[in-house]
């Protein structure tokens, strides 16, 4: 009869661990599915923007180059502005000031016609999801035991990096059969919507330092 090594045993009782806390967790397990929500059904425009730009806004490579520019301009304010004053503002109105942000310009973004429209509403989007992501990967780390923190931390990455392939086919399908500008703006729809009944629900969140 085969018996598991100690050494697996131990680390599945670890893993099991990890996964009950999360789930008894309230606070956590609220950050995790808004976490999940944007990775499946915002982080999806990513996927679709080079269609975006040909199809949508009628611009070469040079203009998706610019496009995909904007894009990390707003990353990199989020994350200056999240590194400058991140202490000094409570991190439960910055993840939900994100959480709307980013979905509210991808919706705008999806019925904006225009190359110079474009721009602005990228960089914002971007903008408001370095926020909510640098906010919720904060609250997670400093909201956890030191002893469950790496297991912990460990599921919060495959969530957000494991459902993105699950966001950007269905957001390839929507765009096949009803165009780029839905599949952008009903992804994001639905990420506004159920970030802010979870936000709503939770207000334990709202009220995080």
């Amino acid at each position: 009869k085969f018996v598991p090594p100690a050494r697996a045993v131990a680390m599945v009782a670890e893993i099991k661990e990890g996964l009950r806390y999360i789930r008894d967790n309230e606070t956590i397990r609220t950050l995790m599915l808004l976490i999940s929500i944007s990775a499946i059904f915002g982080f999806a425009y990513n996927t679709l923007l080079p269609a975006y730009a040909q199809d949508v806004l009628h611009v070469d490579a040079q203009g998706l180059g610019f496009l995909s520019t904007a894009s990390g301009l707003g990353a990199l304010a989020g994350a200056l502005i999240m590194a400058s004053f991140g202490q000094s503002i409570r991190k439960g109105l910055l993840l939900t000031a994100g959480s709307l942000l980013f979905p509210v310009m991808l919706i705008l973004l999806a019925f904006n016609g225009t190359f110079l429209g474009a721009l602005p509403l990228l960089i914002a989007s971007s903008f408001g999801a370095m926020i909510q992501n640098t906010t919720a990967n904060t609250l997670v780390q400093t909201n956890v035991p030191d002893h469950l923190r790496g297991r912990v931390m460990s599921v919060y990455m495959l969530t957000f990096f494991g459902f993105s392939p699950l966001g950007a086919l269905q957001a390839g399908v929507i765009a096949e059969h009803f165009g780029v500008p839905i599949g952008i703006a009903s992804g994001a729809a639905i990420a506004l919507a159920i970030g802010m009944l979870i936000l709503w629900r939770v207000p334990r969140v709202r009220r995080l330092g």
